[in-house]
């Protein structure tokens, strides 16, 4: 009997694609979030970005050229900074509860 997956490694690799593209996606959706100051836009956002930085180093040794490092550094830099904005300036309160009007 054939298996339908010839292999092992061929599972995992279809098993990385789905899960990488599933943090692309929620990444993608959390990013428009924060423009259209959807609330669970900025838990959303915290999350990609802890297990994107988190499960970095699963991926195993890389080569990158020193333009690539540098834009991906800034890029991690920016995302910091906006998760502070999000949390400790006055933009909190655009994510925050609604409040009623009485």
């Amino acid at each position: 009997m054939r298996h339908r997956f010839p292999s092992l490694h061929l599972q995992r690799e279809i098993g990385s694609v789905l899960r990488c593209l599933c943090l692309i996606s929620a990444a993608l959706t959390a990013t428009i979030g924060l423009f259209f100051s959807w609330r669970p836009a900025r838990v959303l956002f915290v999350a990609t970005r802890t297990v994107g930085v988190v499960s970095s180093p699963l991926f195993g040794p890389t080569v990158d050229s020193g333009w690539g490092t540098l834009f991906n550094d800034a890029a991690v830099l920016v995302a910091g900074m906006i998760i502070g904005m999000l949390f400790f300036s006055q933009l909190r309160d655009l994510y925050g509860k609604p409040k009623l009007a009485a």
